[in-house]
């Protein structure tokens, strides 16, 4: 399905390489598609199917890795990461610093046991 292919230029949370990062703008496409409804990423991030599309992606990646290197947690964002956001610059790479000054709570609450 290509609601888990990774577009070559969206920035991939799971590492370099990895192909099974869901996108939540097709998620939306999809959503809307079977239940004749869009709705905002917020909505889509809070709505149960797009939680369990996210862990199934998840789920899969994991198992090309490692234990180590598997995902135990994550976070589905609220609002859409592009080159107009603070979040990417213009050739798609991470604004780490406005990443960890926006959701730098959120990211911490990822790396605990």
């Amino acid at each position: 399905s290509d609601v888990y292919k990774r577009q070559p230029s969206a920035p991939c949370p799971l590492g370099p390489g990895s192909e099974s990062v869901p996108r939540l703008d097709n998620a939306t496409r999809l959503r809307s598609a079977r239940h004749g409804s869009a709705g905002t990423l917020r909505e889509l991030a809070g709505h149960p199917e797009a939680r369990a599309g996210a862990e199934q992606a998840v789920a899969v990646a994991n198992t090309r890795l490692n234990r180590i290197e598997q995902v135990k947690k994550f976070w589905l964002p609220v609002e859409k990461w592009g080159p107009e956001s603070d979040e990417l610059t213009p050739s798609w790479k991470l604004c780490r610093r406005e990443i960890h000054l926006k959701y730098g709570q959120i990211l911490d609450g990822l790396y605990t046991l």
